[in-house]
């Protein structure tokens, strides 16, 4: 490998671990306990219509993960040309 590819991937692969502990980590956590409360209160209102949400949200979540598979697939391919044009 070349010194520049080393050196860009570094940098590069430097700042996208420090997004993902500090921006993304924290906002899970977050939407998680929101995510949470919002079915405790809304269980406590009506189960009803809790499990009906639930069953709507359910697709979308895993369309989410689908998605988030694939975002991730770019990404890998987008760090390793910037490690080449470095």
């Amino acid at each position: 490998m070349k010194t520049g590819d080393i050196l860009s991937r570094m940098s590069s692969d430097t700042a996208v671990v420090q997004n993902g502990l500090g921006t993304n980590i924290s906002m899970f956590v977050r939407s998680l306990i929101f995510i949470i409360a919002t079915l405790v209160v809304l269980a406590y209102i009506s189960w009803k219509l809790t499990l009906v949400t639930i069953v709507a949200v359910l697709p979308i979540s895993l369309f989410g993960v689908y998605y988030g598979r694939v975002v991730r697939e770019y990404s890998v391919e987008i760090q390793s040309k910037k490690g080449e044009l470095g």
